[in-house]
């Protein structure tokens, strides 16, 4: 079978249908700035809620979305998981997660929603099964964009 050629060239006929990488210098695309944003803060984090706050950002600790105002709304929900003993830390902390996105859920409009987990918990079943929520809720409620932050990473 005979190549095809591409005139004078001599290239095959095929060779347009390649694409070309082309490089081009481009201006570098400045970061958008994160507007303040209105936080609900559930567990104890005196560190996270003063960079929050010199960044901006309204920081208003809670035990439970149940305590907002009737007119309050969050722009996130960060959910600061700490160590705690026993065998059912790991059962408490599900149903604090649970309980925090129905509620989530429920706010119009909808906040993200973030869980803070310590050092090592991502190894334990504690930390694995609020992982486990996590992602259960990124399914069945995209709305909320929720996600688990490990700090030993």
């Amino acid at each position: 079978m005979p190549k095809l050629q591409d005139g004078a060239s001599g290239a095959p006929g095929w060779a347009h249908w390649l694409y070309e990488t082309l490089w081009r210098d481009a201006d570098r695309v400045a970061t958008p700035e994160v507007s303040p944003q209105r936080v609900a803060l559930i567990g104890d984090a005196p560190a996270l809620s003063e960079a929050l706050s010199a960044r901006g950002d309204t920081v208003k600790a809670v035990a439970s979305l149940a305590e907002r105002a009737a007119n309050e709304t969050f722009d996130l929900v960060v959910v600061v998981a700490h160590d705690q003993p026993g065998d059912d830390a790991g059962l408490a902390l599900a149903h604090l997660l649970l309980h925090t996105a129905q509620e989530a859920v429920a706010a119009n409009p909808n906040p993200r929603l973030a869980v803070i987990l310590p050092p090592g918990a991502a190894e334990s079943p504690r930390g694995a099964a609020a992982i486990g929520v996590v992602r259960v809720l990124g399914t069945e409620h995209p709305e909320l964009s929720p996600i688990a932050v490990d700090l030993s990473a």
